[in-house]
């Protein structure tokens, strides 16, 4: 594997915890919060984590 796939790699996994951090935090601050409150959670952190998957992915594709 070349540097620059590795550094490439390094740097998804860097961004992937960040936000697993962040849904994990949300967790543990509000884990008694209503059903509807769960739903709104779940498809905000699968929108902001679709947004960030295609801004990688065309940031990618722009190199």
């Amino acid at each position: 594997m070349s540097k620059t796939l590795k550094k490439e790699e390094g740097r998804r996994k860097k961004e992937e915890r960040k936000i697993l951090c962040c849904l994990s935090f949300q967790l543990f601050i509000c884990p008694h919060l209503c059903f509807h409150c769960y739903i709104f959670n779940f498809f905000f952190d699968f929108y902001i984590v679709k947004n960030f998957e295609e801004g990688r992915r065309k940031k990618e594709e722009g190199r």
